[in-house]
């Protein structure tokens, strides 16, 4: 919290910085989800010129219609060679490999700047301001920014439970991360500069590619920011068991790395950037071993014969309500500074396994934020990187 910082409001891109957004679709992805994305994309808010993308495996002619129509730029590698379609990284039919072959035919030569966003993820109107100011710092390499998954919060307990759950992490301790401490990118959107990513090779490798890319970048120098105030609104897990599978294969995908680049990348960092990426990447294994402490723990009293430790009733819920009360200060502090991500997040809700939350009624102050003039692509290039329609 004391470290916490946002971007300085009055940082703007230089005017020859060459811009641009792009989402990616996969073949699994439904087309009126990235249509919405699209739109929002085009209304972005902000005095500099930008064009927008769509990096898609397979665009059917609905979606090379409306992009024509709308001046939004299709990169198809549908016609790539096997480079772009294998099994491993980068791999078929996801992001990995329609971000890798944008980048390629696209986005080194003809951006300084790009913003990637899922396909699902919407960004407000300010997004694109916020995300990009950093970059007014020649040093800054990429820029992340909360990932505030609640379009189907209302209808998904698990997606409600993990939105509010992890408030804290996307807001004010990433925050905590700028100036140095190496914010980690999350998937669902951030921004790179272009020679920065081309530098250490594209995207990193793995599932968890947010992180790798993230600290490749840091190894290389690069220095990165974290954009608080760029939101995008995008969907969390359906069910516990979509919540399961991907905790499982998040965690999967940070222990590969932690054993395989993580070493040497790691050697190359900052003592700053060491000690939170390195924290990031024993995350968790730190976490298996205090479950399986935990768990061992009364297991170990029983083969002892006597518990561990004496305590009366009293004296436990005496010294159990002091923590939470210092806890449940931070967040108050917080939650009225508006450096939860969502602003809204409830600080105490009951039963969120079933019900709707009830949130504690502490309203977050809010800073006027002045509208830009809005600018749209002024030329649309489909199929590919060609020009035209």
């Amino acid at each position: 919290m004391g470290r916490a910082h946002r971007p300085h409001p009055g940082l703007r891109l230089p005017p020859a910085t060459r811009l641009a957004m792009a989402v990616t679709k996969a073949p699994s992805e439904p087309w009126p989800m990235v249509r919405a994305t699209l739109r929002a994309m085009l209304e972005q808010r902000i005095d500099h010129p930008y064009d927008v993308w769509l990096a898609d495996e397979d665009p059917g002619p609905d979606v090379l219609a409306w992009c024509g129509e709308h001046g939004v730029g299709v990169c198809t590698r549908r016609d790539a060679g096997h480079d772009y379609h294998r099994d491993t990284w980068p791999r078929r039919r996801c992001k990995e490999g329609n971000l890798a072959y944008f980048s390629d035919t696209v986005g080194y030569e003809r951006y300084d700047v790009v913003a990637q966003l899922d396909a699902d993820h919407v960004p407000e109107p300010d997004y694109l301001r916020h995300i990009t100011a950093p970059f007014a710092k020649r040093d800054v390499g990429y820029v992340a920014a909360p990932s505030i998954c609640d379009l189907n919060a209302p209808r998904s307990w698990a997606a409600r439970g993990r939105l509010h759950d992890e408030a804290m992490l996307h807001g004010v301790m990433h925050a905590g991360a700028n100036r140095g401490w190496a914010p980690s990118c999350i998937g669902s959107h951030y921004a790179v500069r272009t020679v920065a990513i081309r530098g250490i090779g594209g995207l990193g490798p793995d599932l968890a590619e947010d992180f790798s890319t993230t600290l490749l970048l840091s190894a290389a120098g690069w220095d990165g920011a974290f954009a608080i105030d760029a939101i995008a609104h995008g969907r969390g897990p359906h069910t516990v068991a979509d919540c399961l599978t991907q905790e499982l294969q998040w965690s999967r995908s940070m222990t590969t790395l932690l054993l395989t680049i993580g070493p040497g990348a790691w050697r190359r960092l900052t003592p700053r950037r060491r000690a939170r990426l390195g924290f990031c990447l024993l995350w968790y294994p730190l976490v298996s071993t205090v479950l399986l402490v935990a768990h061992l723990t009364p297991l170990w009293a029983l083969v002892a014969g006597g518990p561990l430790a004496r305590a009366d009733l009293g004296g436990y819920v005496l010294h159990l309500a002091l923590v939470e009360a210092a806890l449940l200060g931070v967040l108050l502090v917080v939650r009225s500074a508006g450096a939860l991500r969502p602003v809204d997040a409830p600080v105490i809700f009951v039963g969120d396994g079933a019900l709707p939350p009830r949130p504690l009624a502490v309203e977050p102050r809010r800073g006027a934020h002045r509208a830009l003039g809005r600018r749209h692509p002024e030329d649309g290039r489909v199929e590919g990187h060609a020009e035209g329609d």
